[in-house]
Order: structure tokens, then sequence, then C-alpha cells
């Protein structure tokens, strides 16, 4: 402060309330009473600064500590304590860390993002390959049932995996599964009162006769377990061929797989 005498007092003042440093000519002030108010307000601002550096030492700790347990949101909170004046002090004084923490955040979060749709797709593999072999054994047991003559439990058992809501991706397949066990239980029905089969017999009824012309109006799955019955695995084969990529098809084919000696025949 380098101005005539008598304005020194309300220069040094408002520089010292604006928390800047003063250097100032002789003398000071004019008045005694002016430069014990000047000290006073110094004090004051030194003891302001004493606590904003401390508390300035504390929050870089804090954020430290935080920023290595990589809680980076939290970390940035370190900075938004205290009083309004401090809080504004802070921002200008740390205003580069903040940014740091501010990217830090961004980044781990995308990471986290990342790692938990990772996590949600190998667990939702996971899922469909256990529906897909929980629904590969239900068509085996559908697919027994249907060639002991258990229609109506093959029918069950389809109508229980169509109504289960794993297996929806694959709801069209089991429809299609439950239609054909539908239909062989019809035609079961109608070859028994055909045929006049009683007893056990009644179950794994197999046409034979006038009745056999029936199997030429049948679709390859259901004709294909009528062959199966009749103890003819290489021409079911051959109608499941035609059936292929069909649920209860497939499970039919896998049982009905030819030993080596009945390759060699065929």
């Amino acid at each position: 402060v380098a101005m005539p005498d008598q304005f020194h007092y309300d220069v040094v003042m408002e520089a010292l309330k604006n928390d800047q440093h003063v250097l100032c000519v002789k003398p000071l002030v004019l008045k005694y009473v002016q430069a014990v108010e000047i000290e006073k307000l110094e004090n004051r601002r030194a003891t302001r600064e004493r606590d904003f550096q401390l508390a300035l030492e504390s929050m870089d700790k804090k954020a430290k500590d935080l920023t290595e347990a990589q809680a980076f949101d939290e970390a940035q909170k370190a900075y938004e304590t205290g009083a309004p004046w401090m809080r504004a002090r802070v921002a200008a004084a740390r205003k580069d860390v903040i940014a740091g923490l501010k990217q830090k955040a961004a980044e781990w979060a995308a990471e986290q993002k990342e790692l938990q749709q990772k996590k949600e797709a190998e667990a939702k593999a996971r899922q469909e390959l256990q529906a897909r072999e929980d629904l590969r054994k239900a068509a085996s047991e559908a697919a027994e049932a249907a060639v002991v003559g258990e229609s109506d439990k093959a029918v069950e058992i389809l109508g229980r995996m169509a109504a289960d809501a794993r297996f929806a991706p694959m709801k069209d397949k089991i429809e299609e599964a439950v239609a054909s066990a539908k239909l062989l239980r019809a035609t079961d029905a109608t070859l028994v009162t055909a045929t006049g089969v009683e007893g056990e017999g009644r179950k794994a009824v197999v046409p034979d006769g006038a009745a056999a012309a029936v199997l030429d109006t049948l679709p390859p799955v259901v004709r294909s377990i009528y062959l199966i019955r009749a103890g003819d695995p290489l021409t079911a084969q051959a109608q499941l061929k035609k059936a292929e990529g069909q649920l209860l098809g497939d499970a039919l084919a896998a049982r009905v797989q030819p030993s080596e000696e009945q390759r060699k025949i065929e």
C-alpha cells in the first residue's frame, strides 16, 4: 500500500477482508485505534487461514484413503465439508484433484458396469445351459413314455415343460411336441378300439393288418414311435430324419441309435 497516509486504513482493511497479504509504507495508519482494528482483523484472518490449512490436510488424507479403497465418489465428498467460505476455497485449491477423482469415478463405474454385465451374461448362459439340459432330459422321459405306450404321461411331461418359464424361448418346439404326443394318444385310443387289444397290450399298441394303413397318415415323429414299438428302429430312423430339429423327434433319434451290428445290416 503506497498512497497518502489517510487512505491506508481503508485499503489495508479491505485487502485483509479479501484474504490478501499486505505490505504498507509508514505510517501504517494515523490513529492507534485503527492499528488495533487492523491487528485484530489480521489475527482472525491468520486463524482462519490456519484452520483452512488444517482442514485441507485432513480432507487430503481422507480423500487419499478413500481413493486407495477405490471409493472415488466418497473421496470427492471429502472436499465438500466445512463452512461455505471454506468449501469455495477448497474447490479452488483442489480443482485438479477433484477433477481427477471425477474421472476415476467415471472409469470405475464403467468398469463395474462392464463386470456386472459380464457376470449377468455368464449367469444367463449357465441358466440357459441348465435349461437345455433339463429340456433334453424331460424330452427323453416323454419319448420313453411314448414308446412304452404311456402317451398320457408323455403329454403330461411335455405340458409341464410348455408351462415352465425357463423354456419360454423354446415354447414353439415344446408345443409342437405336445401336439405330436396328443396325436399319439388319440391314435392309440383309436387303434385299441379297432384292434380290440386287452390288458397290458393296450399300452404299447402296434397297428397291424388293415390297421397298419394308419401309419401312412401320421407325421414322421408319431409314425416313428409305432415303428420303434414294432422293433424296426432302422425304418424309424429314416422317419426321424424327416423330423430333425423337432424336440420329440430328436429325443427319439437319440433313443434308437443303432448298434454296430445293425449298422452293418443296414
